[in-house]
């Protein structure tokens, strides 16, 4: 009993404010009743749970992975632009200086890629409405592989671009630096980072639900 009140109480912690309410109503109406609870009413807890977990994996999913989606086109569209029209682009035009236009060009669309690599894993496979068991399966390894290559694509080009902003501060002084550029190397890694995290946060819920139902036993009151 000590157990199940645990794990209980750290999927609540984790299902976000927005639903702690409601779902404090529930567990209090039914954890309240004296005596153990009968299977009924273990399973109502636990469907609740359910609904809750996968609720929260396809909102996060899709909010995640339509930005990061929107943010690989936004850096393929300056990797094209680049190709067609050499640095007209302003925030990559700053580099004109400290760079080449192929390098640009090549890390632009490893930035695209990563991106898309990101949107790609948090948009597929998404669980249906009402598709309880698919809402609380655990992130494959291959997903947790690709958000782990995108992590370094981004972070090798956020190298990059950050030493080209060292570059010119060192060439033109304090006055000579872009500070507020320093959006293009950094935005796709921690957007990145932000998805793997989502889907860690997911995981440890997901498990933890599992577990709950693990200590399910057959009761049923007169």
């Amino acid at each position: 009993m000590r157990q199940r009140t645990v794990i209980t109480t750290r999927v609540i912690e984790d299902v976000g404010p927005s639903n702690r309410r409601s779902l404090f109503e529930i567990v209090d109406q039914t954890l309240s009743q004296a005596g153990p609870l009968d299977t009924d009413e273990q399973e109502r807890v636990i469907q609740e749970f359910e609904d809750i977990q996968l609720r929260n994996s396809r909102t996060w999913r899709i909010c995640f992975g339509a930005v990061a989606l929107l943010f690989s086109l936004l850096y393929f569209h300056a990797a094209i632009s680049q190709q067609a029209h050499p640095w007209e682009l302003r925030y990559i035009g700053e580099f004109q200086s400290v760079t080449h236009h192929t390098p640009a060009i090549a890390v632009l669309l490893l930035q695209a890629t990563a991106l898309g690599a990101a949107a790609f894993t948090m948009l597929s496979h998404i669980p249906r409405k009402h598709d309880r068991e698919r809402g609380c399966l655990p992130v494959t390894s291959q997903q947790r592989l690709t958000l782990w290559a995108a992590v370094m694509m981004a972070a090798s080009a956020a190298v990059f671009w950050s030493w080209k902003l060292y570059q010119m501060r060192l060439k033109y002084g304090k006055a000579g630096g872009r500070w507020e550029l320093v959006w293009v190397p950094l935005l796709p890694l921690i957007w990145i980072a932000s998805c793997l995290y989502v889907c860690a946060s997911l995981q440890s819920t997901a498990n933890e639900v599992s577990r709950l139902k693990t200590y399910q036993y057959q009761h049923k009151k007169v």
